[in-house]
């Protein structure tokens, strides 16, 4: 048992309509969308609940997909238009480039595609909770294939990604 007392991991679909996976220790509770792994959710729970991470003003919140035509004159790109807290930058980092002739989004495609849920679960052993997303892109250019596990221990004041 925590000291907070609640263990759990759940999917829900977030404020944006956003596919998401929610895992809770009784210390912190860590939103993670499956949209660019962009985590708006990093509370401190004991006393009320306080998110430690930045979440933009600026975030769309409308449910729509990007669209160039309809947001790009405001939101430049798709990062911007679901930009929160922090999220993974793989295979570049910064802005959007070329690598060995496949065009790269900014900060990466793993922070502007979209992470695949497959799997969650209680570790008995460890004590842990845990989430297991992939990604996987096979176009002939850059191939990559990506996993993501996000995970919480019990009483641990923060959160593990690997």
């Amino acid at each position: 048992m925590t000291a907070g007392g609640k263990i759990s991991v759940c999917r829900i679909r977030e404020a944006g309509k956003r596919d998401a996976t929610v895992l809770e220790n009784g210390i912190l509770k860590v939103l993670s969308d499956d949209l660019g792994g962009m985590i708006p959710e990093l509370s401190y729970t004991p006393g009320g609940g306080i998110n430690a991470h930045w979440l933009s003003w600026f975030r769309s919140n409308s449910g729509e997909a990007f669209s160039e035509q309809a947001h790009g004159s405001f939101w430049k790109g798709n990062l911007l238009y679901n930009l929160a807290g922090n999220f993974p930058c793989f295979p570049n980092f910064g802005p959007g480039h070329i690598i060995d002739g496949a065009a790269m989004p900014p900060h990466g495609r793993t922070a502007n595609l979209k992470w695949t849920y497959l799997h969650s679960g209680f570790d008995k052993e460890a004590g842990s909770i845990w989430a297991l997303s992939e990604m996987n892109i096979a176009e002939t250019a850059f191939p990559l294939s990506f996993k993501k596990i996000d995970l919480l221990y019990p009483d641990m004041p923060s959160t593990i990604r690997g």
